[in-house]
């Protein structure tokens, strides 16, 4: 999305394209502006909380540990192996950052069978 100080000293953002013919100012206090709704955008693109972290297990003895963006999705891949296993959700929604520190944090082992 582009961002500009436009003629009327208002910031021009429709559609994500510039739609001013011309631009009057780009003053101090309009750079500034401009910044900080850049800065804004990248914290929230940054800050999406779209990964799960889970354990899959059976009974309660947990074979694994992992995040994913798709829960069901990832319990059938895991029952294709393991098909009396489930899925428990860990906590909330995540960032990716922060599930793939947590991800990296669990206790690695040989789950049961080799596998």
């Amino acid at each position: 999305m582009l961002w500009c100080w436009s003629e009327n000293n208002q910031l021009d953002t429709t559609a994500g394209k510039l739609t001013i013919s011309r631009v009057d100012r780009f003053d101090e206090v309009g750079m500034s502006l401009v910044l900080f709704f850049l800065e804004l955008m990248e914290i929230v693109k940054m800050s999406n909380r779209d990964t799960y972290k889970y354990h899959y297990k059976i009974g309660n003895k947990i074979l694994k540990s992992g995040i994913t963006d798709d829960l069901d999705r990832r319990e059938g891949e895991h029952q294709q192996d393991h098909p009396k296993g489930h899925i428990t959700q860990v906590g909330r929604r995540t960032t990716e950052d922060a599930a793939r520190d947590w991800e990296e944090k669990q206790p690695k082992g040989t789950p049961p069978g080799g596998k």
